[in-house]
Order: structure tokens, then sequence, then C-alpha cells
């Protein structure tokens, strides 16, 4: 079959086309599928998050509590709640959680 040139060009010009349409369509579709799964991916994290009840500041703060006791008999860290207290760093990130033995703590003046 004898084809013209022009005919030719034609049809190679319109594969070229749809060559490059479909190329840019699978492109398209891979950017679509990466951009989908990340914000998958961020879903997923907000809701483990969600469901531990705790941030990822909040979460370092736990797992490096502080514990510190109170007892005006002296058998503690610290013979007065106030001492307890301005013990703990103005910028402290760290969960302090103060225990405070049986009795009557009074204000000093």
């Amino acid at each position: 079959i004898m084809v013209p040139k022009t005919h030719l060009q034609c049809i190679l010009f319109l594969l070229s086309l749809l060559y490059t349409t479909c190329r840019l369509e699978m492109e398209s579709d891979f950017d679509k599928w990466v951009s989908w799964n990340m914000k998958s991916h961020q879903r997923k994290t907000i809701l483990e998050n969600k469901r531990s009840g705790l941030d990822l500041k909040l979460q370092q703060a736990e797992s490096n509590k502080t514990i510190l006791t109170v007892s005006k008999d002296g058998g503690a860290d610290f013979n007065t709640i106030n001492e307890a207290i301005n013990s703990i760093s103005p910028h402290n990130t760290r969960r302090v959680v103060v225990s405070i033995a049986p009795g009557v703590y009074r204000k000093c003046k």
C-alpha cells in the first residue's frame, strides 16, 4: 500500500500527539497518587495521635517525667510545697508530678 508522504506525516504527528497526551496524563495521575498517599499518611498520623490522646510534645514530656516528693517530717525531697514548686525550671518541658504526703501545710509568711 502506497501512502502519500503528507498522510504519513499526519499519522506520525497524531501518534506523537497521542503519546504526549497519554504521558502527561500518566504523570498527572502519578502526582495525584503521591499527593493522595501523603495526605492519607498525614491523616493516619493525626488519628493515631488523637487515639493515644497525646500530641508529640506531650508524649515526650510524659516519657521523661520527674516526681518531686513533699513531706513535713523531712522524709522527702522537700519540706514545703513552695520549695518543690520553686525547684521547677520556668522553661521546663518535662512532666512534673508533685507528690505531697498527708499533713497540714500552711503558707509561710
